[in-house]
């Protein structure tokens, strides 16, 4: 089989499109309370909010402690029943209507046993009030637990109605940047294929974090034989003295690997000592290649200056795509998701897993919940999931970070159409032309 080496480093959230139809949500005030558009309610003791956010018109809250973790949502409109989201191959045990705070609300305990037998419980919960929908679930590891969780948010809830304004995904107060850095460069020597799978790993990441379904961050992409470590040192150099504490940083790479590092020349210690040298405020990293692990244990050395990064405020992943002693696979081709690419267009088996986590396939792996977003939690669990069916090989991963942070908005079925063909043959100002227009498309403009 051939091999080929991979990596990528990604990072968090998305970001900012003006929005009209929903009131604010805002973090922890002096009161005490946490507003979400027309109600209000305390945090339980034990929990920590981490997430503050819209997204096409939906207000999400994520909350955790723990494994545990709850999110909340509010849609513009009164959705009605929205049960479907939450039973997606999943074991309903029970539906409910209880009065928990100051609503009614539809209740539904649900079971998912995933393929490494674990056992997780959703207890699902969703009102209407003032022409919107509020909804939400918890995950815990017996449903007696989940139940417990939803009553001690549900049950300190009061209802006001608040004046505000649109709001980002990213939170009202968020004024940071995000930036992207994409490379990738197969062996001179390598067959076609080969090199359209490092073209596409990073195109494909590209496509997401670079619109608003994933950050609209600042791209930069290196792809081609020419790509080295000097290129690489250099655009590192550039970002970092851009970066701040407020700011996002994703790097994605994809090419040849050894137990070392990197063909393009740069090291794994290198490339963990650039990252932890960056003030971000979220960093993940993603890796493609043979003994990739090692990266893995690279920062495992230095885990007594990223450990206590929740405490901060800042987070940190970082996912192989296989152990530091094994080779990884090449993907399977071409992908039905993206018709009409040439051979390799599919990505590596690691970079193919990831794109099919990050379009949608991992929406509802871990809980069952299907809601229209990808936490780092389900992008996770599925990628070391598809890439062991399609590879032969498991992904490893280490970091401190929150499972349930939602890392982008499943894509439309437009925006997979327009990618039809791949980008297979155009130059960069013609991807970016495709990018820009695609971004208009999709856009929901202020009013």
């Amino acid at each position: 089989m051939n091999r080929i080496h991979r990596i990528f480093v990604v990072c968090s959230i998305l970001v900012s499109v003006p929005l009209w139809a929903v009131s604010p949500m805002r973090a922890l005030g002096s009161d005490g309370l946490v507003t979400l558009q027309d109600v209000r309610f305390s945090i339980p003791a034990g929990w920590t909010m981490h997430q503050d956010a819209l997204s096409e018109g939906t207000l999400v809250m994520g909350f955790h402690s723990g494994e545990d973790y709850l999110n909340l949502y509010v849609q513009g409109e009164d959705k009605g029943d929205v049960k479907t989201m939450f039973g997606h191959d999943s074991q309903v045990l029970s539906e409910n209507l209880e009065t928990v705070g100051p609503l009614s609300w539809k209740t539904m305990t649900t079971s998912r046993t995933l393929n490494t037998k674990v056992v997780n419980y959703v207890k699902a919960f969703w009102a209407p009030l003032h022409k919107h929908t509020y909804f939400g679930y918890a995950k815990s590891n017996s449903p007696e637990k989940a139940a417990s969780i939803v009553d001690a948010f549900l049950k300190s809830m009061l209802i006001q109605v608040s004046n505000g304004e649109g709001r980002s995904l990213t939170g009202a107060d968020y004024t940071g940047k995000k930036y992207y850095f994409g490379w990738g460069a197969a062996g001179s020597g390598d067959p076609s294929m080969m090199q359209n799978e490092v073209k596409y790993d990073v195109l494909h990441t590209h496509d997401i974090f670079t619109k608003d379904i994933g950050g609209n961050y600042i791209g930069t992409k290196l792809i081609g034989s020419s790509t080295g470590s000097s290129q690489i040192r250099a655009e590192w150099k550039r970002i970092g003295g851009l970066l701040t504490s407020n700011d996002m940083y994703i790097q994605y790479s994809s090419g040849h690997g050894s137990t070392s590092g990197l063909g393009v020349g740069v090291s794994y210690n290198e490339i963990r000592d650039n990252a932890l040298a960056y003030p971000a405020k979220e960093i993940v990293i993603y890796t493609m290649a043979c003994y990739s692990g090692n990266l893995v244990e690279a920062f495992n050395a230095k885990k007594s200056v990223w450990e206590n990064w929740p405490g901060q405020g800042r987070t940190l992943m970082v996912m192989t795509s296989s152990s530091k002693s094994q080779t990884s696979s090449t993907g399977p081709g071409t992908d039905d998701d993206e018709a009409g690419g040439p051979d390799g267009s599919a990505g590596s088996a690691f970079g193919h897993a990831l794109w099919k986590s990050l379009i949608g396939y991992a929406d509802g792996y871990v809980d069952g919940v299907k809601d229209g977003f990808l936490s780092l939690g389900e992008i996770r669990d599925f990628t070391v999931y598809k890439t062991n069916e399609v590879g032969g090989h498991k992904p490893v991963h280490t970091g401190a970070y929150t499972p349930s942070l939602i890392m982008n908005r499943k894509p439309s079925q437009a925006f997979l159409d327009a990618l039809e063909g791949g980008t297979e043959g155009l130059s960069d100002d013609q991807i970016m032309e495709r990018i820009q227009e695609l971004d208009r498309a999709m856009r929901v403009s202020s009013r």
